[in-house]
């Protein structure tokens, strides 16, 4: 998109993609003056701080448009962008409705019985909101 100002899916229709994409170009542009960014031959990353920092949060908001475009739905926003970064440090206090509660519990149930997991330790992290470490996963 920063080059050819064009969408490689079908969100034409959509203000808020054509939002985010703007946002981008915005991001992109000044990762290129930052020399964090470079240009030719393509468009290649130089920097990873900086790309988590600036650059990843609006790539988050990009591929939860597309998330939702493909039927992924029963997520709050901030759960899903919570995923695709993984910085669950905004999860650490939020309420639960019964059946994550419900769910987490089995997990830790099986956690304690030495029993694998089926949703591994991040999830059990989040559920726990005990873990300082997971908040800067």
């Amino acid at each position: 998109y920063a080059e050819r100002r064009s969408m490689s899916v079908s969100f034409e229709q959509s203000a808020r993609a054509r939002a985010v994409l703007e946002e981008l170009l915005l991001v992109i542009e000044a990762g290129y003056a930052e020399h964090t960014l470079q240009r030719s031959p393509h468009l290649t990353l130089l920097n990873e701080e900086w790309y988590v920092r600036e650059m990843k949060p609006v790539m988050a908001k990009w591929m939860q448009l597309w998330l939702e475009a493909n039927h992924v739905s029963g997520l709050q926003s901030e759960h899903l962008a919570a995923y695709i970064t993984r910085d669950c440090s905004a999860l650490l206090d939020a309420q639960w409705d019964a059946a994550v509660e419900e769910e987490a519990e089995g997990e830790a149930l099986l956690a304690a019985s030495g029993a694998p997991s089926r949703a591994g330790p991040d999830a059990r992290a989040v559920h726990s909101r005990g873990s300082a470490e997971y908040a800067n996963v």
